[in-house]
Formats: C-alpha cells, structure tokens, sequence
C-alpha cells in the first residue's frame, strides 16, 4: 500500500514537471480508487488488540493523505495545461486593433450647430 501511495505521488510529479494532461488525469483516477480501497481496511478486525487498530489506521490515514496530494497536484497540472490550452486557442485581440484609435469626424459637420430651416 506504501508503494502504491508513493508511486502515485511519483506520477503526479513527473506529470507537473512535462507537464502531461493524461498521465495527471491517470493519477486523479487511480488516487479515487486508492482511496475508495481505504475505507475496507479501516474496518476493525474481529479479534484485533485497539493497539493493533491504531498503528493500522494511522499508517493507512497517512497513505491516503500522500495519495490526496498526489491528486491535489495531478488537478493542479490539468488547470495548468487547460489554461495554457485556453491562451493558445484564443486569437490576441490586440493584433486586430489599431495602434492609435483616430478621432471619429461627423458626416455633417453644421449637423450640430442648430441650422434653421
């Protein structure tokens, strides 16, 4: 259970470090299950010493928090590469605009003076 939780936490570095989506989103997946895997063991054993249940509990609590922050950095490198994606699909609106914006001149002119008829 030490490995799987360490390993995890192994993929979700290298994940932030090449910055890959998919093996981020392999490690949100995989830490789901790990945690969902948790809640079976923590169940008191029939028989066992409280001692026993507490070293148990105690080392399978600090293997799920590795394993929640192996996601917790897998979800930060999916907002990573989302927003990068973002950036790279919208076109820079500044190259559309003019450098300097000119002065709108009216049609008309004596429009606004009051001409009367």
């Amino acid at each position: 259970m030490n490995e799987k939780a360490c390993a995890l936490a192994d993929r979700a570095l290298l994940a932030l470090f090449k910055r890959v989506s998919q093996e981020a989103d392999a490690v949100v997946e995989r830490a789901d299950s790990f945690m969902d895997g948790e809640g079976e063991l923590v169940k008191s054993p029939n028989g066992s010493d409280s001692n026993t249940y507490y070293v148990l509990h105690v080392l399978i609590d600090s293997q799920r928090r590795i394993a929640e922050h192996a996601k917790d950095i897998a979800e930060a490198v999916l907002d990573m590469t989302l927003s990068t994606l973002r950036k790279q699909e919208l076109p820079d609106l500044r190259s559309f605009m003019p450098l300097k914006a000119k002065a709108v001149q009216p049609i008309y002119p004596d429009a606004g003076a009051g001409s009367s008829t």
